[in-house]
């Protein structure tokens, strides 16, 4: 089963730090940085921390990818593990990372989405709690991304 929390339009923000996933030895398979407008003629600037591609044009580690985006207007990127993309907005957007069929963990011998809604950097903390799956006798494992340095 798969779980997905989808937040309202009115917590979302115009900068964000995108989590995803790699896998080693399965390059094939892609991170992804999705996009939804909220608003019309919002300017969308992703700083990438890996190359990548938006079904048009290609992007190397480190550039800017430029858009402007309307209401409802989608845009996703893939690539190899974008995870540390960060994403600023003139009017908030809505932002999703994930992976389109990862390992987790790595070495198991089948694999499955992964996608979350990225909640804006104005939003998040410094503390937090997890309870570990009942039935999970391996562990949980976490991917921590910090938004600032220090």
């Amino acid at each position: 089963t798969d779980a997905f929390l989808a937040l309202p339009t009115y917590i979302q923000g115009l900068e964000y730090v995108v989590p995803s996933y790699t896998e080693l030895g399965r390059y094939s398979l892609r991170s992804l940085i999705g996009i939804v407008g909220i608003h019309n003629n919002t300017k969308v600037t992703i700083e990438l921390s890996s190359s990548a591609y938006d079904g048009t044009t290609s992007y190397s580690s480190g550039v800017n990818a430029t858009y402007t985006i309307n209401w409802m207007q989608t845009l996703q990127l893939e690539g190899h593990d974008l995870t540390g993309s960060r994403v600023y907005a003139d009017k908030t957007v809505a932002v999703f990372g994930g992976h389109e069929c990862a390992d987790v963990p790595v070495g198991n011998s089948y694999c499955d989405h992964l996608v979350e809604q990225v909640p804006p950097v104005a939003t998040l903390g410094i503390h937090f709690a997890t309870v570990p799956l009942a039935t999970r006798t391996g562990g949980d494992i976490f991917r921590v991304i910090a938004s600032r340095d220090g």
